[in-house]
């Protein structure tokens, strides 16, 4: 994806999102930069991507309840899929 726009509910652009510095790792494009344009507020973000794991299998308790809503619970679960990325 280059380009993704958001809209509300009347159909006003709100935000335009736009990704560059494309690479290809392990047969994917993957953009390493992306820009968040708040078209009513004017207010840019900006993320860029450092290292990145494809195709990494996640099991499925990572999106349970307990997951999403337990802080501690949840970085015991990502320190464990931190650890077999590397």
């Amino acid at each position: 994806m280059l380009k993704a726009k958001m809209y509300d509910r009347r159909g006003k652009l709100i935000k335009q999102m736009t990704q560059s510095d494309f690479i290809q790792k392990d047969g994917i494009w993957v953009g390493q930069k992306m820009n968040m344009n708040n078209v009513q507020s004017k207010r840019i973000s900006t993320m860029k991507l450092e290292n990145i794991a494809l195709n990494v299998p996640v099991d499925d308790q990572l999106m349970s309840q307990r997951t999403l809503t337990d802080s501690a619970f949840r970085e015991q679960r990502l320190q464990a899929l931190r650890t077999t990325v590397k």
